[in-house]
């Protein structure tokens, strides 16, 4: 790596650890593997750290090979000494070999318990002492115990060569190693030569085995190098607590590395350690390892045939055709080896990650694949090779010039050892998960030709010839590379074969990206030499049928349109939309619209000839539930022609990172900018925008109802003051032309959506297109003539993936199946397993900032709670808590108890909520309340209080609510409350509680000035769900109070509650959360099928990740599963908190038919003489449920969170027959 390269790594390592991207070019390099945030990552370290390690341990492999191998030429001597012939001498060196090869296997699983370093130094240390031990070997009777320490001594000194696969994975990206192979294997062959050609000068002036002593000194240098500089690389990417403490004393450090003590080593219990033990096997055994393991065997055996051979036709007396060569002359002859070694390294370091980096640029739209790597043997393996031994044979069989024969040797050291770090590299890739034990097997094949050859290759030569011999070889050179061959050709499948504990290879990384932000930023830079602004045009895909999408974009491209917004149509009902942006997204989805659909309209565009840079646009829901997950999606954008990414409701603790994924798939993120972005927050979005800022220029939906130049100016004044100098666009309320030239004398940009999807609305079918090529040009006051095309920069895309399929129909006919099931969300986009993230439109964050300052404050202000406390007598409170005898003996098991919320003012527990809220909405200086009712329970309570404290009231309704629940309706409008009546925003049907939620956020985001939204149950961004836990519980405080003041000082066994949103089982459950004697069950609803909680995926509902129900058929039937006998559960996810315990287990979540309910709301009514509500119904089914598995001598607390006086007239209807047995 040269200095230029080396600089960008190590500014890349600093903090704030953003993944880096090295530029090439026109391309870009993404960092594989994905580095953490932590400082401690070996990939994170400087440049320098990371090759001061890697030199060590070339160091650490060169002395490692030399010890074992450094009596290979003195055979002669050893003959002298112990009285053996030379084939007796020679078993010196095959025990040697032998242990190069067995100790590995052993040392890679300890490794994993004691740490690569530490074991690492152990192992120099105990090839030092076998050194020691083999020059004191000199009596004539030490054979045996001689031959000992070199099998010894290759047990221990091979141990940093298979080790260093490890530590480079560790430290090195994908596209780094190839040149780290390279000199960690060289350094180890180098070792292999430099080690007989020493010993050979020392062995002609000295006395055999005194030359081992030299090697003791290297040992000595190595073992110092080790102590000072080699440090532990294993670390956890995915779970930081795992990675132990590292000491920041030097020598502390040092001593917990290497020896006994506090550890700096990943934990490994011994299982683990027996499983890695038997890794390699297994790793041997596949396929794609034996194939190659073949090449291996064969390329590098060119090598030690040579190795083996030269030193014997060297020293031959000329009478016998040898060149009579001396000891120290043939140690001489060995340097040509060194030179043929130097050039590897410099064949290596330039073209082992250059040429596969070309390759997958030009041929693969810059994924990886690992056979890319084996493109760099055709040179040496077809070439090379061959020509060297043809002319080593001929050299031998006719007595040619010695200078001829060491031009051989050289040859075929180039081209046999050019094969070995590719070969171990490309293993190391196909098991990535096990780099050492893949390097293992690799040497081991390695090794079995130097343990054998020497068996018969003297027998072979003297048989048929060496010329024949070494034309055979040639001929094999070439033979060997049809096993490479086959890999590239069938190399992924041949992979696939393998064991599956083994992981998988690293195919299919995107390692090469063109960056499209820089596409962006040139449509800007145009815009700017002209002397105008651009236009950025909006239409959502699909609209108004699926074939008249990629004719749209290309009359927007037509029309004069600089970048083209695709909104993605969400069926989660966007809070801040316009009706008009609805009705398009309603009749998208209707058409059958999906993200994967969306990629194909945007590459049918492209073909068609679309220049202009495409953005996607839309809420985080549909980019989570993309099948296989973001990195998955980001590819396919990349590849259909996509150029970036607009998410509105991103939270800001997952921009950073989703920016980051986006640049690493060459892929701009446009982050989004309101008028409530507080200013502090201002500069995170300005600092990692790459293309362009996006500005929502006013509160509010997306229409025309006031006019956005205030705003925009303000906001363009304190991004000004952030110093980014990216363009910014201003979107929202732009609709005339006059509004476009207002908006071009801030902004660099102007985003038009709305009026082109009225336009699209309202036009003949097949005009559409054609009206808004005419509207572009007229907003813009441009001709046709001053169009001028741009031409799209040329980018190899990747194939579009074969999961996706294209929808080629408009609402009608046969909807086409899709062949892969996505993955659950849980396993494809881990982060949502976070309940407590909020998805919301930036037009939101000032009202929850606000609300959230005032909610802290009001928390810890005794004089809050105080007053809070001064309406309990108003509110009825505390309220009771009693046994149901009759009731706990239908069950037959635990007491059932009853928590009477259905006896506080206003019939339910509503009121403790809307209570504290609009106390708090008083200490805003907030006039006016609005709210959400599905039953009506919260929306009396909170008509109740507005009455109580003269606030205007308005209290939004599902239209089918409205229409079931008339007398509760008569009820909040004797209040003073005015009543909404909602319908379902797409399908214009009766809407339920979660249109009259997404009605009331709309009004919200439009009046925050004013009027505060007094959520009635724990969903919602933060920090609603916290605010109504904190009021509701109340429930369970009083409960505990009260249970144990009746029971002794016992908790009861368990204790139940209904689950809509949640708020009477959050407040129920809380106070109890820390006691794990007490159950924690909630009961939601099941309707009248049997879809109940266990059916069910994580997903994002009114800015919050929660459950939601789901059915394997059909993916839009939320309303279909949500719609139970009681209105009060029609909602669809339950609340952060109780989906965090369900997730961990401590709560249950269970359900109930609408059978069951009517059945429990008869049983109490008829045998306790309370009529309970039939939400309040759920939860006596399940304590009823759950009193029966417990059993008499426990006791069952269940919440009765609201009367039934609402739901008799519904319950009339359906059960006026069914009476309860008195038996």
């Amino acid at each position: 790596m040269d200095h230029k390269e080396a600089k960008e790594d190590e500014d890349e390592a600093s903090p704030p650890f953003l993944p880096p991207v090295e530029k090439h070019h026109t391309a870009h390099l993404v960092l594989v593997p994905r580095p953490s945030t932590e400082p401690r990552d070996p990939l994170n370290w400087p440049s320098t750290r990371k090759y001061v390690l890697l030199a060590v341990l070339c160091l650490a492999s060169f002395s490692g090979a030399i010890a074992p191998l450094s009596g290979q030429l003195n055979l002669a001597d050893q003959e002298k000494l112990y009285n053996k012939t030379k084939l007796e001498e020679s078993y010196a060196n095959s025990a040697a070999l032998a242990g190069m090869a067995a100790g590995p296997f052993f040392f890679a699983p300890i490794s994993h318990m004691l740490g690569r370093s530490s074991v690492i130094f152990w192992c120099v240390l105990f090839t030092l002492v076998c050194q020691i031990w083999g020059a004191v070997m000199t009596d004539p009777g030490n054979y045996i115990a001689y031959v000992i320490s070199r099998l010894f001594a290759g047990f221990f000194g091979a141990v940093p060569t298979v080790l260093g696969p490890r530590i480079v994975t560790d430290m090195f990206f994908l596209h780094q190693r190839g040149r780290a192979f390279t000199a960690l294997h060289m350094a180890f062959l180098f070792g292999t030569i430099a080690g007989p050609t020493f010993s050979g000068f020392v062995s002609a002036h000295s006395f055999f085995p005194v030359e081992f002593w030299w090697t003791v000194g290297l040992l000595g240098l190595t073992l110092i190098c080790c102590f000072c500089f080699l440090e532990e690389t294993g670390f956890d990417r995915e779970c930081f607590e795992r990675n132990p403490d590292v000491p920041a004393g030097i020598l502390a450090n040092r001593f917990a590395t290497f020896f006994f003590g506090q550890r700096v080593v990943l934990p490994t219990t011994w299982k683990e350690t027996v499983k890695v033990g038997i890794t390699p096997f297994l790793i041997g055994m596949c396929p794609v390892t034996i194939i190659m393991g073949i090449f291996t065997l064969i390329s590098f055996g060119f090598y030690v045939g040579v190795n083996a051979l030269t030193p014997v036709w060297l020293q031959k007396p000329i009478s016998e055709g040898g060149y009579g060569f001396s000891l120290e002359q043939n140690a001489a002859f060995t340097f040509c080896h060194w030179i043929g070694i130097i050039v590897v390294q410099f064949y290596g370091h330039y073209l082992n990650d250059r040429l596969p980096l070309a390759l997958a640029r030009r041929y693969n739209g810059g994924v990886w694949k690992p056979e890319y790597r084996l493109h760099v043997l055709w040179l040496p393996s077809l070439v090379i090779n061959p020509i060297g031994l043809g002319i080593f044979g001929a050299a031998l069989q006719y007595h040619l010039h010695y200078m001829v024969l060491a031009l051989a040797v050289f040859i075929v050291t180039v081209g046999s050892l050019a094969s070995v770090p590719v070969t171990v590299n490309y293993v190391v890739e196909c098991f990535t998960r096990y780099p050492a034990e893949a390097g293992i097997v690799i040497g081991a094949y390695r090794i079995v030709y130097g343990l054998t050859i020497s068996f018969y290759i003297n027998p072979w030569v003297e048989a048929v010839d060496v010329g024949w011999v070494y034309g055979m070889m040639a001929f094999f050179a070439v033979f060997s590379y049809m096993f490479v061959m086959l890999l590239m050709w069938k190399g992924h499948a041949i992979r696939n074969i393998q064991f599956s504990s083994l992981g998988s290879s690293e195919e299919g990384e995107q390692l090469v990206v063109y960056h499209n932000m820089e596409v962006i930023k040139e449509a800007f830079a145009k815009c700017k030499a002209k002397n105008r602004v651009a236009l950025i045009t909006y239409v959502t895909a699909g609209y108004p049928t699926v074939s008249e999408t990629p004719d749209i974009m290309m009359s927007m491209q037509a029309g004069g349109a600089d970048i083209i917004e695709l909104g993605i149509p969400f069926a989660g009902r966007p809070m801040t939309e316009s009706p008009i942006i609805q009705q398009a997204n309603a009749k998208a989805l209707e058409n059958g619209v999906q993200l994967s659909y969306i990629l194909h309209m945007v590459n049918s565009a492209r073909k068609r000839g679309l220049a202009i840079p495409v953005l996607l646009v839309g809420y985080y829901n549909p980019v989570c539930e993309y099948p296989y997950g973001e990195d998955k999606l980001l590819r396919d954008c990349n590849a259909a022609g996509v150029d970036g990414l607009i998410i509105i409701d991103l939270p800001p603790e997952d921009t950073v990172r989703f920016h980051d994924l986006c640049k690493s798939k060459g892929l701009s993120y446009i982050p989004l900018v309101a008028p409530s972005t507080p200013n502090v927050h201002m500069g995170m979005p300005c600092n990692i925008t790459d293309s362009f800022t996006c500005i929502v220029s006013r509160m509010g939906v997306s229409e025309t109802h006031e006019k956005p130049y205030g705003h925009a100016e303000d906001l363009l004044h304190v991004l000004d003051c952030t110093g980014n100098s990216v363009p910014v666009a201003v979107g929202f309320g732009i609709d005339t032309r006059q509004d476009f030239i207002d908006i071009s004398r801030v902004a660099e940009g102007v985003i038009i959506g709305y009026p082109i999807i009225y336009l699209l609305g309202n036009a003949a079918p097949g005009t559409g297109a054609q009206k808004v090529k005419e509207y572009c040009l007229r907003v813009a006051g441009r001709t046709e003539d001053q169009i001028m095309i741009p031409e799209r920069r040329k980018q190899v895309n990747q194939p579009m993936s074969s999961t996706t399929v294209y929808l080629s129909y408009d609402g009608a006919g046969d909807t086409p199946e899709d062949t892969n099931t996505a993955t659950s969300l849980r396993d494809t986009n881990t982060s949502l397993a976070n309940f407590y993230c909020q998805y919301i439109p930036e037009s939101l964050m000032e009202g929850l900032a606000e609300l959230e300052n005032s909610f802290n404050a009001a928390n810890a202000d005794p004089s809050f709670w105080a007053e809070i406390d001064s309406y309990a007598a108003y509110a009825n409170r505390p309220s009771p808590l009693h046994l149901a005898p009759r009731l706990s003996a239908y069950a037959g098991g635990a007491h059932i108890w009853l928590k009477r919320e259905d006896l506080n003012h206003t019939g339910s527990h509503k009121i403790n909520n809307a209570l504290g809220q609009i106390l708090l909405a008083r200490r805003l200086g907030k006039t006016s309340i609005i709210a959400e009712t599905g039953v009506g329970q919260h929306g009396v309570a909170t008509a109740t209080l507005c009455a109580q404290f003269g606030m205007k009231c308005t209290i939004f309704m599902g239209s089918e609510d409205f229409q079931r629940e008339t007398a509760t309706v008569m009820h909040m409008r004797i209040l003073g409350a005015e009543v909404t009546p909602v319908d379902a925003e797409y399908s214009g049907g009766k809407g339920t509680i979660r249109d009259a939620i997404n009605e009331a956020f709309r009004v919200w985001a439009m009046e925050l000035q004013t009027t505060h939204f007094v959520i009635g149950s724990t969903f919602g961004p933060h920090p609603y769900p916290t605010i109504v836990r904190t009021f509701q519980a109340v429930i369970g405080t009083e409960t505990r109070a009260q249970f144990t003041a009746m029971n002794g000082g016992r908790l009861p066994d368990a204790v139940v509650a209904c689950v809509g949103g949640g708020s009477n089982a959050v407040g129920l459950f809380y106070p109890f959360l820390g006691d794990s004697s007490v159950s924690l069950v909630g009961v939601d609803g099941r309707g009248g099928c049997m879809a109940g909680p266990s059916d069910e995926s994580i997903g994002i509902v009114h800015g919050l990740p929660t459950y939601l129900p789901w059915h394997e058929e059909r993916e839009d039937t939320e309303d279909d599963i949500t719609h139970y006998v009681s209105a009060g559960l029609d909602y669809p996810g339950i609340g952060p908190e109780l989906a965090s315990w369900k997730e961990s287990g401590r709560a249950k979540i269970s359900a109930a038919t609408d059978a069951e309910v009517l059945m429990a709301f008869s049983l109490l009514s008829q045998r306790e003489g309370v009529i309970p509500a039939l939400e309040s119904s759920h939860a006596v089914a399940g304590a009823v449920r759950v009193a029966k598995e417990l059993g008499p001598g426990h006791n069952v607390v269940v919440c009765l969170s609201g009367r039934g006086d609402k739901d008799v007239e519904t319950v009339a209807h359906i059960m006026s027959n069914l009476r309860v047995d008195d038996a």
